[in-house]
């Protein structure tokens, strides 16, 4: 049975920021129920951090117009391919949603060439929390708990009867934008082949997500170690021949930014259920509290943490080649 709760006003104001005339509030020992909600911190003051557990970003999806392509076992690709002097097209650069994969020029082309100079770095940490009040009808926030969720400046009741509570945090979204560069020094030489890869192949079970072919441009497949003698495949069934050269593939891995984000919040405690009273008490922690207000409000819920830069390495060679081909879309 719930217990009914006597509410007692406070002798004085408390220099650290309690104003008089608040209910009683009392702190219970954490120690028997801290498996209660795991990572919760013991420590209280504005801006507490409390740990959320781990958090998983959502998968990312291929959505049109883009589509899922795959390459036959034992081919490369798909790559949007550009050819030197179509509509005459001067240099060669990828178009939007698509980074240099690799390049095929003519012999007179430098094989010496440096690798590629490669930058990741991750911007600001940005995303959202999400506060739970967690109503126990016990007096240490042992039993089930009622839960609900409490939003920025909205203003909530205490649960009747509710002998406990406690409020923890979830991450929703975390994230922070790559900042990258890839500079590759040119070879020269005459004719050219770009091969571009998706910028974001991610989304599919099988294959990669390729955004629809820019005009200009083709998607097509190589075939194994550029074996000149055999047959396209149905699905990529128009032959481009590739004259013997210089293929330069040099470039950087890709650059991500994998987050560890956590969770701060405050929340205020009132003495009338529309908070329009004193603001008796603010807690910025996850502990096991007896309830002592009529009124609570979330003040503040943000993703804190960072970001660790991974990718950004060179890779890829400069070789001679012989004549080979492609097999593109018809």
């Amino acid at each position: 049975m719930r217990r009914v709760l006597v509410l007692l006003a406070l002798a004085s104001v408390c220099a650290c920021g309690l104003i008089s005339g608040a209910s009683d509030l009392r702190i219970v020992d954490d120690g028997a129920d801290g498996a209660a909600d795991a990572g919760a911190a013991g420590e209280t003051g504005a801006g507490t951090q409390v740990d959320a557990g781990p958090f998983t970003p959502p998968a990312p999806t291929c959505d049109a117009p883009a589509k899922c392509m795959t390459a036959p076992a034992g081919w490369d690709g798909p790559f949007a391919v550009l050819l030197s002097g179509l509509d005459g097209r001067g240099l060669l650069q990828c178009p939007p949603a698509f980074t240099r994969g690799w390049e095929r020029t003519g012999s007179t082309a430098d094989a010496s060439a440096p690798p590629a100079t490669c930058t990741c770095a991750c911007g600001a940490l940005s995303g959202s929390c999400a506060v739970t009040m967690n109503d126990h009808d016990d007096d240490k926030c042992v039993e089930a708990p009622d839960k609900r969720v409490l939003n920025v400046g909205a203003c909530v009741p205490t649960a009747g009867g509710a002998d406990s509570w406690r409020a923890t945090a979830a991450v929703v979204s975390a994230g922070c934008a790559p900042d990258a560069s890839v500079s590759v020094t040119p070879l020269g030489g005459d004719g050219g082949v770009l091969g571009c890869v998706p910028a974001t192949p991610e989304g599919c079970g099988a294959g990669a997500c390729v955004p629809p072919a820019p005009k200009g441009t083709r998607i097509c497949v190589r075939p194994p170690d550029g074996d000149p003698s055999g047959a396209c495949p149905p699905e990529y069934a128009d032959a481009v021949k590739l004259a013997s050269g210089v293929e330069d593939s040099r470039g950087c891995t890709a650059c991500s930014c994998p987050a560890t984000p956590g969770c701060s919040f405050t929340y205020g405690l009132y003495e009338k259920e529309n908070c329009l009273g004193n603001q008796s008490t603010i807690v910025s922690d996850s502990n096991c509290y007896a309830p002592g207000a009529n009124g609570i409000k979330l003040l503040t819920a943000s993703v804190t943490g960072s970001c660790a830069p991974a990718g950004g390495k060179p890779t890829g060679t400069v070789k001679t080649t012989g004549d080979t081909f492609l097999c593109c879309v018809p």
